[in-house]
């Protein structure tokens, strides 16, 4: 006998399928690139995404692991490390700082509006101490890490890259 799902539960099985989905359509010739970046970022987001959860400033009501970790394992290590691997397969290279600025910004507000509504219509995540402005500060200070780790890691490695390890 099935037990019928909740909508929240409907929604996240839906981001992990997009989820897969999008991990699937990275280009064959730069899988290297975006596997690194994505572990790069789940090791920023393992303990970062703790933190506030751990500090009484957000829960996810509805998430994978029950009591073994209240964070959500959806989000902290599949999705935003797969947002993080496209922010660096994507990145405006030598373009302007105004560009790369709105860069981030997209990616961040891409990530923020959504956890909004879903804080708001659903029971994934609620703000307990959380302001959404700290996601979007948060989102862009990680995608910036991990975009430094990803030049160190791939200097001299990856077309485009200069001796220095700068795009």
């Amino acid at each position: 006998m099935m037990i019928p799902l909740t909508s929240d539960e409907i929604i996240l099985i839906a981001i992990n399928a997009a989820g897969i989905s999008s991990i699937l359509l990275v280009p064959k010739r730069r899988r290297r690139e975006a596997h690194a970046v994505y572990l790069f970022q789940q090791l920023i987001t393992w303990p970062l995404g703790l933190l506030p959860v751990e500090l009484g400033l957000l829960e996810y009501p509805v998430h994978e692991l029950g009591r073994a970790n209240e964070t959500s394992i959806t989000f902290e290590f599949f999705i935003y490390p797969t947002v993080a691997a496209y922010f660096w397969l994507y990145y405006p290279r030598g373009r302007t700082v105004p560009v790369r600025l709105l860069y981030y910004a997209a990616f961040a507000g891409g990530i923020t509006i959504p956890e909004l509504l879903f804080e708001h219509y659903t029971k994934l995540i609620r703000y307990t101490g959380w302001h959404w402005y700290y996601t979007t500060l948060s989102i862009s200070a990680t995608l910036w890490l991990s975009r430094r780790l990803g030049l160190w890691f791939f200097a001299g490695q990856v077309a485009g890259f200069s001796k220095r390890g700068r795009l």
